[in-house]
């Protein structure tokens, strides 16, 4: 199973080596030996790893410098660790330890394009949701009048009589005025509150 493992993870060419020797490993004397050593051929190649990775990440900080800038002859601006010899270069600053390249003059400009961006959104989104508590209010005012005209339309159909006022004088409707009023009012609640 360790030799699937192995070779899937790109190994220097030394680690690669010890790997298919432990591997092909036939004799006893060999087995004995690695298996003293350190415990199963796959332990050896996972300690080999691991001290891979630290000799690796030893030599991240020595990398750590000094950043230049030159112009070439072209005139086009460049930047990197090492000027090319004979190039007047001017020292921008010091690179991090791990650090990738100096960020491009680009990069402002579409971080600011991105926050124009993230901007925009944050403007639709509050838009969507003032209409939406928009509609909901109106949907709860709109549900509160029909709750009013259905009671309204109860207290009309269970009254003795309805009137008018006629200036000072109260006028009451016949029966026929009263049914016409009443059916005015159901039809104005279908309307309103479908």
């Amino acid at each position: 199973m360790w030799r699937n493992i192995v070779s899937v993870i790109a190994l220097p060419p030394c680690l690669w080596r010890l790997g298919r020797a432990l591997a092909s490993a036939q004799h006893s004397e060999i087995r004995g030996v690695i298996a003293r050593a350190f415990g199963s051929p796959a332990m050896a190649v996972l300690q080999a790893l691991v001290l891979a990775a630290a000799v690796l990440a030893g030599t991240s900080e020595s990398h750590a410098g000094d950043v230049y800038r030159w112009t070439d002859s072209k005139g086009r601006v460049h930047l990197g660790d090492r000027p090319p010899p004979g190039v007047k270069a001017q020292a921008v600053g010091k690179r991090k330890s791990g650090a990738s390249a100096p960020t491009p003059p680009f990069a402002d400009k579409r971080r600011k394009r991105q926050q124009r961006l993230l901007e925009a959104f944050e403007k639709q989104r509050k838009e969507r949701k003032s209409q939406r508590e928009n509609a909901a209010a109106q949907r709860d005012e709109r549900t509160a009048k029909c709750a009013e005209l259905g009671d309204e339309i109860e207290r009309l159909k269970t009254a003795r009589y309805l009137y008018r006022r006629k200036g000072a004088e109260r006028e009451v409707l016949s029966d026929e005025e009263r049914t016409h009023y009443i059916k005015r009012q159901e039809q104005l609640q279908t309307k309103r509150c479908r």
